[in-house]
């Protein structure tokens, strides 16, 4: 799970969590959160990758991720205005248990 923390230096809120984003790549295996007895499973464990893109006649901030050794998915977020963050923003996520392998490369914005 991705997790968005507010980190301003001085901001009363810093610590705050602004978004959390679960993949949909990852949801058959959320139930084995609960399970005392489960050993560790990866979920989201590649490091995303945040830059500025032009999308749409409009630069947003986007964020480009994978699951690492969770799962075969790579996923985009724009995460131009964190604090408003919903569903809308979830610009694709890709999944194919056939062509993609376990995506330990980070991905890349271009």
């Amino acid at each position: 799970m991705l997790h968005a923390f507010r980190a301003d230096v001085g901001n009363t809120d810093s610590g705050k969590e602004l978004f959390a984003y679960i993949p949909a790549g990852v949801y058959d295996n959320l139930s084995k959160l609960t399970n005392p007895a489960d050993t560790h499973k990866y979920f989201v464990d590649g490091s995303p990758h945040v830059s500025d893109a032009y999308l749409s006649g409009d630069w947003k901030t986007v964020l480009v991720g994978g699951l690492g050794a969770g799962g075969k998915s790579i996923y985009a977020l724009d995460i131009t205005n964190p604090d408003g963050f919903n569903a809308n923003n979830v610009l694709w996520e890709y999944s194919d248990a056939t062509d993609l392998g376990l995506t330990f490369s980070q991905p890349q914005i271009a």
